[in-house]
């Protein structure tokens, strides 16, 4: 997450998404004289992995503009969150915790269970993630990846799957994202 959210000129979190758009381009672009199709790219992001698409698409604009005829389309596979919500955050990594660790309990009878130390920790988190998110770094790099996850992508089709079982994301925020796409073309 640090790394996420440390995305800047020169840190270790834009290296590594310059070399692997670069490994795309390579990819993408191999056999292509032999054949008369090109290789194409669908993205496909789960949960909070939009935000990792937002640095790799903002490098292809940025230095790999040709690669955007190759994108086919995206897959949103939950999570479209387009504000910084503190209680959302908080109720996902509360969820990702308690589920990793009763992966670990089998045996356990009370697997599926609510923990009772689960509030505890999500009004931890959402403390954590009040003060976290008005960081100015923070609120800049989020800013920028939902300005250009709303404004800038290629226009290829984009599929949302949402369960309405969701325990985290309010179906409404969902919506809402996909209106605010569909309005922007």
């Amino acid at each position: 997450m640090g790394d996420l959210l440390s995305y800047y000129i020169g840190s270790r979190a834009q290296q590594d998404t310059k070399l692997l758009v670069q490994t795309l381009d390579k990819w993408l672009s191999q056999d292509k004289d032999k054949h008369k199709h090109t290789r194409s790219l669908i993205v496909h992001t789960f949960c909070a992995g939009w935000l990792a698409y937002s640095f790799i698409l903002d490098t292809i604009l940025e230095h790999y503009q040709h690669l955007t005829d190759q994108m086919k389309g995206c897959i949103i596979d939950s999570s479209p969150l387009a504000k910084l919500d503190p209680q959302i955050w908080a109720k996902g990594f509360s969820i990702a915790i308690f589920k990793k660790r009763s992966s670990f309990i089998a045996t356990d009878p009370a697997v599926g269970k609510p923990n009772a130390m689960e509030p505890v920790v999500v009004a931890i988190l959402q403390k954590f993630f009040s003060v976290f998110f008005n960081h100015p770094r923070v609120k800049r790099r989020f800013n920028h990846t939902i300005e250009l996850l709303s404004r800038s992508q290629p226009p290829y089709p984009q599929l949302y799957l949402y369960s309405s079982g969701d325990r985290v994301l309010p179906v409404q925020i969902v919506k809402d994202f996909v209106e605010e796409q569909r309005r922007c073309g």
